[in-house]
């Protein structure tokens, strides 16, 4: 396991623990999604806006399962990668809800700037996407491949391989209501800001954003089939976790600075409909980010929310040690 972070200095603990939680269906996967962003939800906990986007997600998948239509060509290993898939994202939130530390850079950071909440709902969702797609993703598939015992057959993969590109057709169907989820639920100033035919033109460029990281996790799973040794098998989830911590600090920093000037104009748009209320707190006023456990150095201090932005990093620069056991 990556040892790559430190407990968090502000956790929030709702009513709730998932402790062991592990469901082995879509059905459950499913069920246990909407009682944690409810739960979370209750709390006012910025955690809510993940599950509740991936239960959106995973609705599309059970749908496609069951209509008869042939859409999956493998439903085993599908059915059974949404319950790892899951159970792994549950495994991350039960370490934040108690304290502990992450073994993923960008679960660490994504649950750092939760406990902030001093950002969109939608950063919180894209945060946790990133996190769950460009590290536990490659994990899942591998652990389902290697249970359905097919870690040398071509054809299974091959249909294996099918199925997981035909999720990015769902993802994309995902995209409008999980708009309404993040804004209607959660009261997301971005979302709410976009007319409806925006976020439509948006759709294919989100879709090429995640299906570039999905091509990337089918390769990643690949070299961790073919991989020999554990150093060969650190060596690669080194690297799905750097990926992660650099997608999710450039989510972060983008987020953060965009972060102002949005409640500024969502402001102003509400004050069109009702009577004056106090302004937002000003940009500088909101907390700077965390960066992860000092894998970020400060390269200069930009002038938006306080955000020390990471640097470049040379090729094959890893300054976190990593602990395999």
């Amino acid at each position: 396991m990556l040892i790559t972070s430190v407990t968090p200095d502000n956790v929030r603990a709702p009513a709730l623990s998932v402790a062991g939680v592990q469901p082995a269906t879509p059905e459950a996967a499913l069920a246990a999604l909407d009682h944690v962003a409810a739960e979370l939800r209750r709390a006012r906990d910025a955690r809510a806006a993940f599950p509740d986007v991936y239960a959106v997600i995973t609705q599309k998948v059970i749908e496609r399962l069951h209509d008869d239509s042939g859409y999956f060509h493998a439903p085993e290993f599908i059915s059974m990668l949404v319950g790892v898939f899951t159970s792994r994202y549950l495994q991350t939130l039960d370490w934040s809800l108690r304290g502990l530390p992450q073994d993923s850079s960008g679960w660490d950071l994504a649950y750092r700037l939760a406990a902030e909440n001093s950002l969109p709902a939608t950063a919180h969702a894209t945060l946790g996407i990133s996190a769950h797609i460009n590290y536990d993703l490659a994990l899942g598939i591998h652990e389902v491949v290697v249970r359905l015992g097919a870690s040398r057959d071509e054809s299974r993969l091959k249909l294996f391989k099918h199925d997981h590109d035909a999720v990015n057709a769902l993802l994309a169907a995902s995209f409008p209501e999980s708009a309404r989820t993040l804004g209607g639920t959660h009261g997301c100033p971005l979302v709410n800001l976009l007319p409806n035919a925006m976020v439509q033109r948006l759709s294919p460029h989100l879709l090429k954003v995640l299906t570039s990281w999905r091509n990337d996790v089918w390769r990643n799973m690949l070299a961790l089939l073919g991989a020999t040794s554990a150093a060969e098998r650190a060596a690669i989830t080194g690297r799905m976790d750097d990926r992660a911590a650099a997608v999710g600090a450039r989510i972060a920093w983008q987020s953060t600075a965009s972060a102002g000037p949005v409640r500024l104009l969502s402001h102003s748009v509400r004050r069109w409909h009702t009577a004056a209320a106090p302004l937002p707190p000003s940009p500088k006023h909101l907390a700077p980010i965390p960066w992860v456990a000092g894998r970020w150095q400060a390269a200069g201090v930009l002038p938006v929310a306080g955000v020390t932005r990471p640097p470049p990093r040379p090729a094959g620069h890893r300054p976190i040690p990593s602990i395999v056991q």
